[in-house]
């Protein structure tokens, strides 16, 4: 069974109010219920109420840029590089899927955090990386090191 609005996808569940098949996309958990946008729109029913599963990916965008903090002190600069670049790619995939589903409450703030916090963190671990590079250039051509045993 298909999508009754994307014929395109394959349908997950039936709208609660008339039993239109429905896909992901157009799910919009509502006290216990299941609606499609139009019987959302049609009604007085708040915002989709987010599950816990819209926000999972939310939190762990916000965990793996954490980790990347603490990845500095454990593998330097490309633990915070690995952690910045985990955090910030799942932040913005979590953003977009919470931003399409119109979802209000801490998803898409956790998605945001997670996602900037990673992206400095990738700053940082690549500025770390090229100024440690630069030091050991100048240290060689000014002939500090030598690259002779």
């Amino acid at each position: 069974m298909y999508c009754t609005n994307h014929p395109q996808e394959l349908a997950v569940t039936n709208c609660s109010t008339y039993g239109k098949a429905i896909c992901t996309v157009c799910s919009n958990p509502v006290y216990g219920k299941t609606v499609c946008p139009q019987c959302l729109a049609a009604s007085d029913y708040p915002h989709p109420i987010p599950s816990s599963s819209d926000n999972t990916m939310a939190i762990l965008s916000l965990v793996a840029s954490i980790i990347g903090l603490f990845g500095f002190f454990v593998c330097g600069s490309i633990g915070v590089i690995l952690g910045g670049m985990g955090g910030s790619i799942l932040g913005f995939i979590a953003y977009r899927q919470l931003k399409k589903k119109d979802v209000v409450g801490n998803g898409p703030l956790l998605a945001k955090i997670g996602l900037f916090l990673g992206l400095g963190e990738l700053v940082f671990g690549l500025l770390i990386t090229v100024v440690a590079i630069a030091g050991l250039l100048f240290l060689f051509l000014t002939g500090a090191i030598n690259s002779t045993y």
